[in-house]
C-alpha cells in the first residue's frame, strides 16, 4: 500500500476511533474525501477486523482497536496505577471493582478486581454495554454536557420515550449523580446486583470513564456513603492520568 493510501486508511480509523460512529457520508465529509474512496479504505479495514458497520449502516471503530490500544496502555504507567486502584478496592470491601472506559457512548470493561467471596458477580473483560444501562456508564453520563446527553440518548430511546415521562426521570436522575459526584442503584440489566460508581476525569475535567462495585443480591451493602467515598477517593487519584 503506497504512503498515501496509508495515510488516509489510519485518517478514516483515527476519525472513527475519536470521533464515534458516522455514516458514510458524515465520514466522508470529515475526511475531505469523496464517499467511494472512503468506502475503499472502509472496507480493507473491515476486513482485517478494524472497523464495523451495523444494521442502519452506521460505520464505527470495532474492539479490535480498544484491544490495540489496551496493549499499548498495558506497558504504560496508567495500566499499572488503574490496576492497583481496582485490586485496593476489592481488598478494602471484599466485592468485584471494575473500571469502565467511555466510548462513543457506550461503556467497555478494561480492568477488573477480583471479589473475596464465593458469591460474586462475574464480569467479562472488554465487555461493551451503552452507558445508559450501567451504574458506571451513568456516573458519566451524570458529568457530560447536556447536549451531549440527549443526543445520544435521543439516538438510544427515540425523541417519544426520551422526551416523555421517562426520559424526565432519567435526567433528574443524572442531576443526582452530578450532584452527589456517584451514582448507585439496582442493575435493570441483572437483577437483584447492585452497583456504585464514581466519574474519572481528563485533564480537562471530562468524564472519561469511572471505577465501580457491583455486589451480588445477597449481600445488600449497608455502607453506601462509606463506598462512594472510597470510590470517590481512588478516582480522583487517577484524574489527569487517564488517556483519552
Amino acid at each position: 500500500m503506497a504512503d498515501g493510501s496509508i495515510k488516509r486508511t489510519m485518517l478514516i480509523l483515527r476519525t472513527l476511533a475519536t470521533g464515534g460512529p458516522q455514516t458514510l457520508k458524515q465520514l466522508s465529509d470529515t475526511v475531505g474525501y469523496t464517499p467511494s474512496t472512503v468506502l475503499r479504505f472502509l472496507r480493507i479495514l473491515q476486513e482485517e477486523g478494524y472497523v464495523e458497520q451495523n444494521s442502519n449502516r452506521i460505520w464505527q471503530a470495532s474492539l479490535e482497536t480498544w484491544r490495540m490500544g489496551a496493549a499499548v496502555l498495558a506497558h504504560g504507567g496508567w495500566s499499572r496505577r488503574l490496576n492497583e486502584a481496582v485490586q485496593e478496592i476489592s481488598r478494602q470491601t471484599g466485592e468485584t471493582s471494575i473500571y469502565s472506559m467511555y466510548a462513543d457512548g457506550d461503556i467497555v470493561y478494561i480492568a477488573l478486581g477480583a471479589s473475596s467471596h464465593t458469591v460474586r458477580t462475574h464480569i467479562e473483560l472488554g465487555t461493551r454495554f451503552h452507558a445508559s444501562e450501567m451504574s458506571t456508564g451513568r456516573a458519566i453520563l451524570g458529568h457530560l454536557p447536556e447536549d451531549e446527553v440527549d443526543a445520544l440518548m435521543l439516538a438510544r430511546w427515540g425523541a417519544a420515550r426520551w422526551k416523555g415521562t421517562e426520559g424526565d426521570a432519567f435526567r433528574r436522575r443524572l442531576l443526582e449523580i452530578r450532584t452527589r459526584g456517584y451514582s448507585s442503584a439496582t442493575s435493570e440489566r441483572w437483577p437483584g446486583v447492585w452497583g456504585i460508581a464514581a466519574p474519572v476525569f481528563d485533564l480537562e475535567g471530562r468524564a472519561i470513564g469511572a471505577l465501580g462495585l457491583s455486589i451480588p443480591p445477597t449481600r445488600e451493602p449497608q455502607n453506601e456513603g462509606e463506598l462512594a467515598r472510597l470510590l470517590i477517593q481512588h478516582a480522583g487519584s487517577l484524574a489527569g492520568a487517564a488517556p483519552r
